[in-house]
C-alpha cells in the first residue's frame, strides 16, 4: 500500500516539472491549483489554494484557503488561513462545531461555524517572513507585508503594513500612481512583453516608467 502511494507522489511531482513549475521535497498538497512558473519551496504544506504565475513560497509555510496572484513573494514561515475557534460558544473546541474530526472525534454532525474563510492576496505581493495573516483578509495588488506581523485587517493596494496586529505604514506610491499601475495590470502581459518591459521594471523612476510602457 505504501509502495503505491509513493510511486503516486512520484508521478505527481513528474506532472509538475512537467508543467514548468518546482515543488521541493517534503511538500504536502492536498485540493490546490498551481499555475505555471512557480515554485515552492521544501517543508511547505498547500491545502485547498491557488497560486498563479511566477509567485513562489518559501520554507515552512502552511497556506490554506487562499487564493495567491501573480508575482507573489510568499517569505518563510508564513501561515495563511489556519483555522480560527469561535470565543461566543461555551467552549472552543471543534469537537462541537465541526464535524470534520479535527480533534480526536467530534460530537457535531455538520459544520456549525465558518472557521476557514478564503483569504484573498492580490498580485505582486510581497510577503515577509513569519506573517501570520489571518483567515478571510484580502491584501491588495503591490502590497507588502512586513515580517512577523499579524495581519488582522484587510490591506490595501500597494500599502506596507506591519506590526502586531499589522497597520497600514505607508503607501508604496502617491496616489496616481497607483491608480495608474492598477490600472496597467502589467501582472496580466505576455511573457514576451514582459521580457522587452525588463529594463523598465528596474527604473527608480517609477512614474517616467509607466509613461513609457502605457
Amino acid at each position: 500500500m505504501f509502495k503505491k502511494i509513493k510511486e503516486s507522489i512520484n508521478a505527481l511531482r513528474d506532472v509538475i516539472y512537467l508543467r514548468k513549475q518546482s515543488v521541493a521535497k517534503k511538500v504536502k498538497l492536498d485540493k490546490y491549483c498551481i499555475e505555471n512558473k512557480v515554485k515552492v519551496y521544501e517543508n511547505v504544506q498547500l491545502n485547498n489554494s491557488e497560486l498563479g504565475e511566477y509567485s513562489y513560497v518559501a520554507e515552512n509555510c502552511i497556506i490554506s484557503n487562499s487564493v495567491i496572484g501573480k508575482f507573489c513573494s510568499v517569505g518563510p514561515n508564513t501561515i495563511m488561513g489556519y483555522g480560527e475557534h469561535p470565543t461566543n460558544l461555551i467552549s472552543t473546541s471543534p469537537v462541537f462545531y465541526n464535524s470534520n474530526e479535527i480533534a480526536y472525534n467530534s460530537f457535531a454532525t455538520k459544520n456549525y461555524v465558518e472557521d476557514c474563510k478564503q483569504i484573498i492576496i492580490g498580485n505582486d505581493v510581497w510577503i515577509g517572513a513569519q506573517v501570520y495573516i489571518k483567515n478571510g483578509i484580502t491584501i491588495g495588488n503591490g502590497a507588502v507585508i512586513a515580517a512577523g506581523a499579524i495581519v488582522t485587517n484587510d490591506v490595501p493596494d500597494y500599502a506596507i503594513a506591519g506590526g502586531v496586529p499589522a497597520k497600514v505604514i505607508k503607501f508604496r506610491f502617491d496616489e496616481e500612481t497607483v491608480t495608474k499601475l492598477l490600472k496597467m495590470q502589467w501582472w496580466n502581459w505576455s511573457e514576451e512583453k514582459l521580457k522587452l518591459s525588463q529594463s523598465k521594471f528596474v527604473s527608480s523612476d517609477v512614474k517616467k516608467m509607466i509613461n513609457e510602457l502605457t
